[in-house]
């Protein structure tokens, strides 16, 4: 949705007109069902902070039902979900706050084997690599191409 992790305000959803309202956001008077709940503004890395601020869950637990969970629902588990060799992987890396401190995406693999390189993975350009959209997944074929819009 438009409106994730946004202020209060009007978005569309689709073709709907939604108004966030205190954080909720609903479907805005003159669309069908007006007042409708249209889903969530809560992102990822809220969810898992209050799973375990506000909840109590382990950050095993909540971990493992933000990243394991949903690759499993997905029919993905083989290739999705773990940071482990074989694996399709983008990283989030939290702070002691659980706060997002960096992401690490769309790095080349480098075999076990070698030899270290000087740069950083962390020092990343804020350009996108040529033909491709940012924030969408590698071109690889384990990509998930749903998660680009156009594909």
């Amino acid at each position: 949705m438009a409106a994730t992790d946004a202020p209060d305000g009007p978005y569309l959803l689709g073709s709907l007109p939604v108004t966030v309202d205190k954080g909720i956001a609903r479907l805005s008077p003159g669309a069908p069902d007006a007042g409708t709940i249209a889903g969530s503004i809560l992102t990822l890395d809220d969810a898992l902070r209050r799973a375990v601020t506000e909840e109590g869950l382990s950050l095993e637990a909540a971990t493992a039902a933000v990243t394991e969970t949903p690759a499993r629902a997905l029919g993905r588990s083989h290739d999705l979900g773990r940071l482990a060799v074989g694996y399709v992987a983008d990283a989030v890396l939290l702070g002691d706050d659980l706060r997002v401190d960096a992401v690490v995406a769309e790095q080349p693999t480098t075999p076990l084997n070698a030899p270290p390189k000087s740069r950083s993975p962390f020092n990343r350009s804020s350009e996108p690599r040529a033909g491709r959209r940012r924030g969408c997944p590698s071109e690889t074929p384990a990509a998930r191409p749903s998660a680009c819009p156009g594909r």
